[in-house]
């Protein structure tokens, strides 16, 4: 008990790799036979891999003997005699399996904030000493809350044997999660199995069946000695209406992020948008082959041709891209569901604690703020994680379903990078197609144009990074935003072409190495070259201040239509910011 009066709770921690370690010696431990299932406490699902042994059974079997030998401290000063402080404190239920608990905080562990060190209580407290001699205090004076204190997220870890918010401690902790206003989140990444079945069916299906009949289409053109022009224009034509297809679709999506019309956003995702990016997949597929096969008209310099053959990739990847995106949100926020349906809580007369003397303290503590712990609990199986604005935007009765999901990864790649990308290769395509026989400005400009859209793409997805520490609804309203400027950077310049004709539209970069066709020998007007060329930058200098800059450069920008808005949020964050209680 020396070590423990030494060492403050708030440092009782291990890494998180020291965590996941542990998992996987009980692993080896369960698969020996070494840890038997108990008559005391039975467990029904000790058997199954993704489950095994609970708690209470791993802490008789190996937490107790282990920690016994070493000297009767806790696991985690075992490991650390001068402790670790507390980043992320995990919230469970010793009914629960270990290896679903080490599932959900490897699914849920915040990313990209350089966190840790986490609070199992576990491998926190000295199980072989008197652990209630050392909860004789106020709850306040816990173990538990001197981690919390110090910690910046909370993982929830729900499970099907047992709500944790029928244990009082609990429901303790989300109440202090709650007054300091600390960020919580449950597991929202599916499984892998599933992940991996739906990409199958809505890109890898797709792409080889139109990758199947565009290689018989490309040896039919092999095969016939008459000119290709015919096959040419069909593949134009194919081409041209994906393209079209693709920015209807995004388009869509713009309306229902900045919530420009009340559109039902989950009917329309899981129907139309579903069948019209397979489709848009398998005709893309189907121009690959060919496309490589048909004659090329473009200058013999490399980009001139990297240009002209990625055109069909580009089209293919930007579908291919949203429908991942799509089918990864719809699990996510389908496991989020799922986890959020274990989280019942009946109120604080059903919640119960071991000890009657913790019971009382803590049914005394929170006993006149029990409705503040339903709307937590509300809050966080609705959204799937709870910070000080996602529940002042429940409270003012907006929706905000799934707007807690905090895996970027997907949306980085599906949103603000396709965008840019193609917006960086548009304006690298000026220095090729417009001379200086157009009164352009030299390939110097173009090129630093170039430059400067690289660069603030770059800065907008560290922007995303840094806004993950103030929680979940930041960083997917970085990332909204810089999509939605990105697709009008990319759309802006075809709209005013496509006002002026169809032979202003063709003169565009893209499009004139698309087309096997010979272009117009004209140059653009200079409301298009304008559009084209010098926007796209200034376009992209603003979205990368808008990244940075954070809630209060953001107003004008709202979330999807189930989220809170920008302005919402910001007159919330006025009144209180989500920030972590010093230790």
């Amino acid at each position: 008990m020396e070590i423990h009066l030494q060492i403050p709770a708030e440092r009782w921690c291990v890494t998180k790799w020291e965590f996941f370690r542990f998992i996987e010696e009980v692993r080896r431990l369960w698969k020996q036979g070494l840890l038997p299932n108990s008559a005391e406490l039975p467990n029904p699902k000790h058997h199954l891999h993704a489950y095994g042994p609970n708690l209470y059974q791993v802490n008789t079997h190996y937490v107790k003997p282990v920690t016994l030998a070493a000297g009767g401290m806790s696991y985690a000063l075992m490991k650390h005699p001068k402790g670790l402080i507390c980043h992320v404190f995990v919230s469970h239920a010793w009914s629960e399996g270990v290896f679903e608990l080490g599932n959900h905080v490897r699914s849920a562990w915040p990313r990209g904030l350089r966190l840790r060190n986490i609070y199992c209580c576990l491998l926190a407290n000295p199980q072989n000493l008197d652990i209630e001699s050392m909860l004789d205090c106020h709850p306040l004076e816990s173990p538990f809350a001197k981690a919390m204190q110090c910690a910046s997220h909370v993982v929830v870890s729900p499970n099907d044997t047992v709500s944790i918010y029928q244990r009082l401690w609990c429901v303790y902790e989300i109440f202090l999660a709650t007054e300091w206003k600390k960020i919580c989140v449950i597991p929202a990444k599916p499984p892998a199995s599933r992940l991996c079945s739906m990409i199958k069916w809505t890109c890898l299906f797709p792409t080889i069946l139109g990758g199947m009949i565009g290689c018989g289409w490309a040896i039919v053109i092999q095969a016939m000695q008459q000119p290709h022009s015919v096959h040419a224009r069909v593949a134009d034509g194919i081409l041209c209406a994906c393209i079209a297809a693709v920015v209807f679709t995004c388009l869509i999506d713009v309306v229902i992020l900045t919530r420009a019309f009340w559109l039902e956003a989950s009917c329309i995702r899981s129907s139309m948008f579903r069948a019209v990016r397979s489709g848009l997949q398998v005709l893309s597929a189907l121009c690959i082959a060919p496309w490589f096969v048909l004659p090329c008209r473009s200058p013999p310099a490399v980009y001139d041709k990297l240009l002209h053959y990625g055109v069909p990739l580009a089209v293919w990847g930007a579908a291919a891209a949203a429908a991942v995106r799509d089918a990864v949100t719809e699990l996510e926020n389908a496991e989020i569901q799922r986890q959020a349906s274990f989280l019942s809580f009946e109120g604080l007369e059903f919640a119960r604690c071991s000890s009657t003397a913790d019971e009382s303290r803590i049914r005394g503590a929170i006993a006149e703020r029990e409705e503040d712990v339903i709307m937590s609990i509300q809050v966080l199986k609705s959204a799937g994680a709870h910070n000080h604005a996602i529940r002042q935007a429940h409270t003012r009765g907006l929706d905000i379903t799934g707007s807690g999901n905090n895996h970027t990864a997907v949306r980085l790649v599906s949103g603000i990078m396709p965008w840019w990308v193609i917006c960086l290769v548009e304006e690298m395509g000026a220095a090729h197609v417009w001379d200086v026989a157009c009164a352009c400005p030299s390939d110097v400009w173009i090129y630093t144009f170039a430059l400067i859209i690289f660069l603030s793409a770059g800065g907008m997805i560290c922007g995303a990074f840094f806004w993950m520490r103030k929680g979940p609804i930041w960083v997917n309203l970085v990332i909204h935003t810089c999509t939605i400027l990105g697709f009008f950077v990319d759309a802006m310049p075809y709209g005013v072409a496509g006002v002026q004709g169809w032979q202003e539209f063709h003169r565009l970069p893209v499009f004139l190495r698309m087309a096997h066709a010979e272009p117009p020998a004209s140059c653009p007007s200079f409301l298009t070259w304008w559009f084209a060329v010098p926007m796209r930058p200034c376009v992209a200098l603003l979205a990368l201040g808008l990244a940075w800059l954070g809630p209060a450069a953001m107003q004008m920008f709202l979330l999807r239509r189930r989220s809170p808005s920008m302005q919402d949020l910001t007159d919330l964050e006025s009144n209180g910011s989500s920030r972590s209680v010093p230790c």
